[in-house]
């Protein structure tokens, strides 16, 4: 079941059960009377493009509405994170944080590029958005860039959005599924290279 993904266009309701997936999708019309039905494979599923959800490791993945639009960002998005560094405090982080939700998970910031966009001009605008929810710039001189959220989706991990209040739309948490270990965590932070904020502004 690991990097099984999956999409819908509209709010729906999705099961994950065996290899395929079943999604009942409502009309964009909203007569929940009306749910159409279709069973993807995982292959075909994964040629749709965009992934909304991802499961990692066994289970049953159930997801409603407008959560599951919202919940990750496009596989082309960039993805940035700050410390902790090492693969063993990344996980050590997503411990305390289990600990106090029940979730193992680290904190990113994502988006796809917007028209005529460059990569420095989002790169940009993800770190001014990192301080609109208290990163310092000055205490996080460096920080580490994914090229591709894809990259993070086919390997299994799950972007989730964490639903407080003032969540704004860039940050999301990956979620590390149950019981993650030190390897969970090291191919993570194997996917990020470390960026010097000094040097992107020379």
């Amino acid at each position: 079941m690991t990097g099984m993904l999956v999409r819908a266009v509209g709010p729906c309701r999705a099961q994950v059960s065996g290899v395929s997936l079943e999604v009942a999708t409502v009309p964009a019309h909203g007569d929940r009377r009306a749910l159409l039905r279709v069973t993807f494979t995982i292959t075909e599923l994964w040629a749709c493009g965009c992934a909304l959800a991802t499961v990692k490791g066994a289970g049953t993945l159930h997801a409603l509405g407008s959560t599951v639009m919202n919940s990750s960002p496009s596989p082309d998005a960039l993805v940035i994170r700050f410390r902790p560094i090492t693969a063993a405090a990344v996980l050590s982080s997503a411990q305390k944080e289990a600990r106090r939700s029940g979730k193992y998970r680290i904190s990113v910031f994502a988006d796809a590029p917007r028209v005529d966009e460059t990569e420095d001009s989002l790169i940009d605008r993800l770190l001014r958005a990192s301080e609109l929810t208290g990163v310092s710039r000055d205490g996080n001189p460096k920080y580490w860039l994914c090229a591709r959220a894809g990259e993070l989706l086919v390997l299994g991990y799950a972007f989730v959005k964490d639903g407080y209040d003032s969540e704004i739309p860039e940050h999301y948490s990956i979620d590390l599924g149950q019981g993650p270990t030190v390897e969970d965590t090291q191919l993570l932070v194997a996917q990020f290279e470390v960026r010097d904020r000094q040097q992107d502004d020379n």
